[in-house]
């Protein structure tokens, strides 16, 4: 091999490693590497917890969106009959 394809090579290895360091980062996908060179998914528990986290909230907000597209098509007058009753 010539210099320049080594130092080709070489760069777009390092870039990699860069761009996958940066993204797991950036998205916290929790790649860490092993002993043996592999990557391997570390606090498994710790995403569960946020994946947990984040369904309680799309379904709070779902509630929310839910009752705010009542208030908004529901007839003025029956509007004030429930506001009225509470």
């Amino acid at each position: 091999m010539e210099i320049m394809q080594l130092i080709v090579a070489t760069s777009i290895i390092v870039a990699g490693i860069l761009l996958v360091g940066y993204l797991n980062k950036r998205f916290e996908l929790g790649l860490e590497d092993s002993s043996l060179g592999g990557c391997t998914l570390t606090n498994g528990a710790n995403y569960s917890n946020r994946l947990a986290e984040k369904d309680k909230i799309i379904k709070n907000l779902s509630e929310r969106v839910a009752v705010l597209e009542k208030l908004v098509t529901d007839p003025q007058e029956q509007l004030k009959k429930e506001i009225d009753s509470l």
